[in-house]
């Protein structure tokens, strides 16, 4: 947790370069110092220059600068590999805008 509360601009970098790959509203709440109802509005910006994605209702992922030409990271970044017996297979993606090559 930075010491003081981040922009909204600020979150992105700071997530990835704190190692932090998958958010909820209410984490991003506490760091930008907003409620957790006003998530969503205080992103507008950040989803709209790819650098925070909304991948579920109240989860985002931030994407890392080498990623936001294509408006986010390859899933493998933050999609939960799910063992079953001998077989893995990643959930599915909730995030039908995401673009990659």
């Amino acid at each position: 947790m930075p010491a003081t509360k981040l922009r909204p601009a600020e979150l992105s970098d700071w997530l990835v370069a704190h190692g932090k790959h998958f958010v909820t509203n209410d984490d991003i709440a506490e760091l930008v110092d907003v409620a957790p109802s006003d998530v969503r509005h205080s992103l507008r910006r950040q989803r709209e220059a790819n650098t925070m994605v909304p991948v579920t209702k109240g989860a985002w992922v931030p994407v890392p600068p080498q990623y936001r030409r294509n408006g986010a990271p390859p899933v493998d970044h933050f999609i939960v590999i799910v063992t079953t017996s001998a077989s893995c297979r990643p959930l599915p993606c909730t995030a039908p805008h995401i673009r990659h090559q």
